[in-house]
């Protein structure tokens, strides 16, 4: 059974239309669902092109891919005897500005406490963490 596209896909023929066949108006489809956009040829004939970011469209998968970065484990990540611990950014930025209150009070050790386990370490490698 033959479909028909003009600007989009009919069962019947339409003025200015053009015929395709039902497995290459399948073929569309798949394509359509895996992320390509469905065009007009200069003859009006439908075809797969992958899609055209816009810049705006790019500046926010950019942004996405930095706030992903920002939450992973490659950033909020740290080893400490032996022990993979993860902070959330609010702990981290909290964490730095108590250990530099140590620092500037002329400690040289501070304590950190993680999963009821008790740390004791240098504040310069506590702020390298």
């Amino acid at each position: 059974m033959a479909k028909y596209w003009k600007q989009g896909f009919y069962d019947e023929p339409q003025e200015g239309s053009v015929e395709i066949t039902e497995e290459y108006w399948q073929e569309l489809l798949d394509g359509q669902s895996s992320g390509k956009e469905i065009r007009e040829n200069e003859s009006g004939y439908p075809v797969l092109v992958d899609h055209e970011y816009t810049l705006d469209e790019l500046k926010e998968m950019k942004i996405a891919d930095i706030n992903a970065y920002d939450k992973s484990d490659a950033v909020n990540s740290f080893t400490l005897s032996g022990k993979r611990m993860w902070l959330t950014k609010e702990d981290r930025v909290g964490l730095v500005n108590s250990i530099n209150i140590e620092k500037q009070a002329g400690r040289l050790d501070t304590v950190l406490w993680f999963d009821a386990v008790k740390y004791t370490i240098p504040v310069s490698s506590a702020l390298l963490m």
